[in-house]
């Protein structure tokens, strides 16, 4: 149990153990931390999208948690770290904490390993879904797993002849495929099947150029996109507002399961 509560501000634990997640940014209030996570996350996600910034693919772990930090680096000081506590979600279990390397590791040596240039639509398909349940049954970080999940899978597609169009589904289908996908009882394998008829659906045919990977490691990686001062006051000003932050499900790498 402590190892869940040091993720947050101690003095924002509610009796039922959940409380707002430490950041860089010094909100103590959910609502304005999810705006700015949003904001933030969303703008390192457009890098990766439109090909501003490369994050080279490695057969192993480093590279899920290379996505993750990029995303989420100017939010949470744990970024890009595997999760040190164990979770699930309305029901399920992810895997052990203990074993996500262990776990994660042979799923990216095939991932790497595969000619994606080669595949056809089906195989596509099959090969993204394989991907997808295997690092949502791993959820290798304590917040964040379904935009890295997709910015993975947008990544991972620009080495084939097909792109994704989350926009195909709505989020209750994602959402519902995701849970679906996660291993029964008594399995310990996820059930890449489940999540078959989505990504049949959301792969279509390529259409948007890959960018110039020589541009790509010509540009600055890595760098604060806003100041942690300016970024409160920023969130502070947008919830008293009363606006709530954008939940996107389409090309950018909106929540899910």
């Amino acid at each position: 149990m402590t190892a869940w509560l040091d993720y947050f501000w101690p003095e924002t634990i509610t009796p039922e153990g959940y409380g707002v997640l430490r950041n860089h940014l010094g909100i103590r209030d959910f609502d304005a931390l999810q705006i700015a996570e949003y904001e933030l996350a969303g703008e390192r996600s457009r890098q990766l999208l439109q090909g501003e910034v490369r994050i080279p693919l490695e057969p192993d772990v480093s590279y899920l948690q290379n996505v993750h930090r990029h995303l989420f680096q100017d939010v949470y000081p744990w970024a890009g770290e595997l999760r040190n506590t164990n979770m699930g979600k309305e029901g399920s279990e992810f895997a052990d904490r203990d074993l996500l390397r262990v776990y994660l590791r042979p799923l990216m040596r095939t991932v790497v390993s595969t000619e994606w240039k080669q595949l056809d639509h089906e195989d596509f398909s099959r090969m993204s879904a394989v991907t997808f349940a295997g690092i949502n049954h791993g959820h290798p970080f304590r917040e964040g797993n379904g935009r890295t999940t997709k910015a993975v899978l947008h990544e991972i597609s620009k080495l084939s002849n097909f792109e994704l169009d989350f926009n195909q589904v709505s989020p209750d289908q994602w959402n519902a495929m995701a849970a679906a996908s996660m291993p029964g009882p008594g399995e310990i394998m996820p059930r890449s099947e489940e999540a078959m008829a989505v990504f049949r659906t959301v792969a279509v045919r390529r259409v948007t150029p890959v960018p110039d990977q020589r541009k790509q490691a010509a540009r600055e990686t890595s760098k604060r996109i806003f100041s942690s001062k300016q970024q409160g006051q920023e969130a502070s000003r947008t919830l008293r507002a009363g606006k709530t932050p954008e939940k996107s499900q389409g090309q950018g790498y909106g929540k899910g399961f």
